[in-house]
């Protein structure tokens, strides 16, 4: 099935029209909030929407704004959890708390049944939140409203893991029909792992959310190296934090080894060069070394095995095409 997330831009919105828009859809209907732009300049909202069961993920930019869970609004009646990070940093306002700040390495978690305001002052925020069904998290998490209670931060080691495999899921173009389930279960576990679930709960769903999310930061750190001769598993674990025996077990269970993880991109990197006609002069050795291949010999035979055809036919077909 299509994995297509919502674009949300106000600059798509007529400039007479786009203060009320905001407002009226982006505020109320879609966050949930009554908003109020902080400063001079006018509400603006950038970013991207992705909906999974029972969960809704919003990565993107927003101006300097105050959101209010007013009393108006939660006569909507949801009783919602969010679960958000900014990097500017949030101001949270809760009738009878205070005032509470979050820093970029932090969360902000509340429920929607909550009259809180939240603020953030930077003329352009970087914002990713999370809104998920308390049902579904109170499953995972049964002590969910004492956490909430307790104080409005998370600031736990996973809540790393959580930020990137959320994150990631807007690289994805296309899945397959069982994976926006299967990514959904995996943030719920994460986020009650962060939330702070019982003990006994810890074991299982490291076996699913925890794993998926170090398997995902395991491949985003193996791309952000990929050109180095030098990446090893034992350099990528080292960056993670884990054991390599670790890093090679988290692969296995993903049906191939790392090595063959690290030998098919580089390859489809490789090949992506090859067949660009920006990079038409560059030499095939230059492009296999910038790729991670120290030798060309060693390219050239997995270029074949890979793709049925050398570098140089690769190259070749694709100046045919045009």
């Amino acid at each position: 099935m299509a994995f297509h997330p919502m674009v949300i831009s106000t600059d798509d919105l007529p400039a007479r029209d786009r203060d009320a828009a905001i407002r009226d859809y982006y505020g109320k209907i879609a966050m949930r909030f009554e908003l109020e732009s902080v400063g001079d300049d006018p509400l603006a909202i950038h970013g991207r929407t992705l909906f999974l069961p029972d969960m809704r993920i919003t990565k993107g930019r927003v101006s300097a704004m105050a959101a209010n869970r007013s009393s108006r609004m939660r006569g909507d009646g949801s009783s919602g959890i969010l679960l958000s990070v900014c990097k500017q940093g949030y101001v949270y306002r809760e009738r009878g708390r205070g005032e509470v700040r979050t820093r970029a390495s932090e969360a902000l978690l509340s429920s929607l049944d909550r009259p809180m305001v939240i603020t953030v002052s930077a003329p352009a925020n970087e914002v990713l939140t999370l809104q998920m069904a308390r049902k579904t998290l109170a499953t995972l998490a049964p002590t969910l409203d004492d956490r909430i209670s307790m104080s409005p931060i998370v600031a736990t080691t996973g809540l790393s893991l959580l930020r990137r495999y959320a994150a990631g899921l807007f690289d994805e173009s296309a899945l397959a029909p069982a994976m926006p389930a299967l990514a959904a279960r995996h943030l719920f576990e994460l986020a009650a792992l962060v939330i702070g679930a019982e003990t006994d709960r810890w074991e299982a769903m490291a076996l699913g959310g925890l794993r998926a999310a170090r398997l995902a930061a395991a491949k985003s750190t193996i791309l952000a190296m990929l050109d180095r001769p030098d990446l090893s598993a034992v350099l990528v674990a080292a960056k993670l934090n884990v054991s390599s025996r670790y890093l090679h077990m988290l692969f296995e269970e993903d049906g191939r080894t790392y090595g063959a993880f690290v030998k098919e991109q580089r390859l489809a990197r490789a090949f992506q060069a090859l067949v660009d006609p920006r990079q038409r002069g560059r030499r095939i050795i230059d492009i296999a070394l910038e790729t991670g291949f120290g030798d060309v010999g060693a390219f050239n035979r997995a270029f074949r095995w890979r793709f049925g055809q050398t570098p140089s036919d690769a190259r070749a077909a694709a100046r045919e095409r045009g």
